[in-house]
């Protein structure tokens, strides 16, 4: 279906996707990140493209690969691999990232391979060319998928396709510039641009996942994608991970932009750094205020060192 944009078509999910998506345990619902729409839309791209090599990158509980490995037992010879920053459920970590899928994966036939403990830079060289097919769903913000999409870019086939979730998610945020970044990366990326005909529009009024199937010359529009590392980060990158990405940016990137990485990298470290040290001069100074306003209310008595960090943390918490 399309809206007089060439390069734009809406996806209208088929019945037999619907079907398919209802073969995974009923518990999917429960942990998945993704709505039901959502993942009918992912089925469907994997159904209507049946990528030869996959890879996931951001996987949580191991909702989205499950969804994957059952779309994948209509595609053959298929490989699957998954990325996370994560070697633990970051919404439980009594549990392993990818739990979920990791429970049935027997169930399918095409073999996964699950990689945890750090950026994708790290894995992509085991993982190897020709991927034809990349989800992304990590950070949400700034420069979080950013990176992911610029560290999987050396090793996609031509013409691959690149799903994006919670492309809209700011729209429902009190601060929607803490969810903006995966609608600035599918804004720039090049290609025909996917999105559900269907979705949860008492959630967002705009579809929340989208797919690109980038031109053949995606590599030429390099500096629309690493210029968004210029719009400010929320949060830095460790001294590790820098080099790592550093280094491999170095490999496969010229000079300028490998520029602009270090240098957005190194401004927003400094940058952080000062408003931490700003936010918690003023929570210092606020602490002191209450504390005098105590004393001068009748509260006699002293206040030792670990009563003074104790109000403080509370106060940092908002408790």
């Amino acid at each position: 279906m399309n809206y007089g944009d060439r390069r734009l078509d809406f996806i209208i999910p088929e019945a037999c996707e619907k079907d398919i998506l209802k073969k995974l345990p009923d518990a999917i619902k429960e942990i998945s990140e993704m709505n039901e729409e959502e993942r009918v839309f992912l089925t469907g791209l994997i159904l209507k493209y049946k990528p030869q090599k996959v890879l996931e990158i951001g996987v949580a509980a191991g909702a989205s690969s499950a969804v994957i490995l059952n779309a994948l037992e209509h595609v053959d010879n298929a490989e699957f691999y998954s990325v996370d920053y994560s070697e633990k459920y970051y919404r439980d970590n009594s549990k392993q990232t990818g739990f979920f899928a990791l429970g049935i994966k027997n169930n399918f036939k095409t073999p996964w391979r699950l990689h945890t403990g750090g950026v994708t830079a790290e894995f992509i060289e085991k993982i190897g060319l020709d991927i034809d097919f990349c989800l992304i769903d990590t950070m949400h913000v700034q420069p979080g998928e950013i990176l992911d999409f610029l560290m999987v870019l050396p090793y996609l086939k031509s013409g691959a396709v690149i799903v994006l979730h919670d492309i809209a998610l700011h729209l429902s945020m009190i601060e929607p510039q803490w969810s903006d970044c995966n609608v600035q990366l599918i804004s720039v990326l090049k290609g025909q641009k996917l999105l559900p005909a269907e979705f949860d529009s008492e959630f967002t009024p705009f579809p929340n996942i989208g797919a690109v199937v980038l031109d053949k010359d995606i590599k030429d529009n390099l500096f629309d994608i690493f210029n968004l590392l210029l719009v400010y980060w929320k949060y830095s990158l460790s001294e590790h991970d820098y080099r790592v990405i550093y280094d491999y940016f170095k490999k496969h990137y010229d000079e300028y932009f490998l520029e602009i990485f270090s240098k957005t990298a190194e401004i927003n470290k400094k940058r952080l750094a000062r408003i931490k040290e700003d936010k918690n001069n003023y929570f210092t100074k606020l602490l002191f205020k209450i504390l005098k306003f105590k004393l001068s209310h009748g509260e006699k008595r002293s206040f030792n060192l670990n009563e003074l960090k104790n109000y403080k943390r509370r106060i940092l918490i908002g408790e």
